[in-house]
């Protein structure tokens, strides 16, 4: 087991080469780039070139990395000939993944740290060379000193996070049988992760919210946002408010806090399913390999879940003050899309007569959501008169 797992790690010694270098490049480039001077005008007022505490490049770099990682250990999935290989190692099939995944993982993660290391003692030679300029008729200007203890719990944070996004990728990836199936589930998912939380929210707010801020997404986005709300303000100033974990504006604090036990929930619970899947699922026999189909139901579950939920909150702002014209287009443009796409994951495009049903079904379901948002919109909309 031993020697087949490093032999599987030296062919992927050009991966983790590749890895290590984009993260010590990230780090480096961060740590080189921030300004730790503050601009202090006659008035008192600051004036900072950014808030930046130099972390969320590397976070942006991990956590595309721990998405992505799952596709470089499932080729026995994609293959009929590597698949009959795998099942012919003198192990057991699970042992093999596990310590194909393991590894890789481990690996990208002991990359991330040594980056890591690298930003933190470059930011700390940045803080402590850093000369003020001296003081002019406009200005006068104060060092910035991070507080660099929150840089350890930053750190694990990350790394916990990063596993449990690696194991909802997992999920995703694992339940197609070819790389092209495996990458369009992979995306379906997690555009299902981006848009779903914020279908309920919009109609108690009649707002189109933005997907850039903690709890508004359970995708890819969630672990990146929350560990720059909650840490960044940490780190620049020892200061945090434990609104900055939940709300978009100050006056949705309410619905930022149910978006967030909402996003954070579905996002443990799909990475449960991921570890689950990976410790105890049985992979599917040869006969499935690089084949299009699948034994399981979960396929086309996601895939369609992932249209409904991108299309219906695209369909609800364009319904909030769009023309018929814009309409028609985007039901014509996203009908075709969701057909190409469908035929595409089954390599037919000829429908049968369920799967005509089912995409006619999640066009419905998208248009009914559209019209209910455009009415809550009209009602809670105020009506003037002369």
């Amino acid at each position: 087991m031993k020697k087949y797992l490093f032999l599987s790690f030296k062919k992927k010694i050009p991966l983790f080469v590749i890895i290590a270098v984009t993260f010590l490049v990230i780090a480096f480039v961060s740590s080189s780039t921030i300004d730790f001077v503050a601009r202090i005008n006659k008035e008192g007022y600051y004036f900072y070139r950014d808030r930046d505490t130099g972390f969320i490049g590397l976070m942006i770099a991990l956590f595309i990395t721990t998405t992505f990682l799952p596709f470089f250990n499932m080729n026995y999935r994609y293959s009929l000939s590597r698949s009959d290989t795998f099942r012919q190692a003198a192990f057991k099939e699970r042992h093999i993944r596990y310590g194909e995944h393991l590894v890789t993982l481990i690996t990208a993660l002991l990359a991330f740290t040594l980056a890591f290391i690298v930003l933190v003692v470059g930011l700390r030679i940045n803080n402590a060379t850093t000369y003020l300029p001296p003081e002019d008729t406009y200005f006068k200007y104060e060092l910035i000193t991070f507080e660099y203890v929150w840089y350890i719990p930053l750190y694990f944070a990350a790394v916990i996070l990063s596993v449990l996004e690696y194991f909802v990728c997992y999920f995703f990836i694992s339940r197609s049988n070819n790389f092209l199936n495996s990458l369009i589930t992979l995306v379906m998912g997690q555009g299902f992760l981006t848009c779903i939380i914020n279908i309920p929210s919009i109609f108690f707010t009649t707002v189109y919210l933005v997907f850039n801020h903690t709890g508004s997404t359970a995708s890819i986005f969630f672990p990146i946002s929350y560990l720059y709300a909650q840490f960044n303000p940490l780190i620049y100033c020892g200061e945090n408010d434990i609104a900055d974990l939940f709300t978009f504006s100050s006056k949705d604090v309410t619905i930022g806090a149910i978006q967030f036990i909402a996003a954070s929930t579905l996002f443990l619970g799909l990475s449960g399913l991921g570890i689950y899947a990976f410790l105890k699922e049985k992979d599917p026999s040869s006969e499935w390999a690089n084949k299009p189909g699948s034994n399981k139901i979960h396929q086309e579950i996601i895939f369609h879940a992932g249209f409904f939920a991108m299309g219906a909150l695209i369909a609800c702002g364009l319904a909030q003050g769009s023309s018929i014209v814009w309409l028609i287009l985007f039901y014509s443009l996203f009908g075709a899309t969701y057909y190409t796409m469908y035929g595409l994951l089954n390599r037919n495009f000829k429908l049968k007569l369920r799967e005509t049903f089912t995409l006619v079904g999640v066009v419905l379901a998208i248009l009914a959501v559209s019209i209910a948002y455009a009415v809550v919109v009209s009602i809670n909309t105020p009506q003037y008169t002369l």
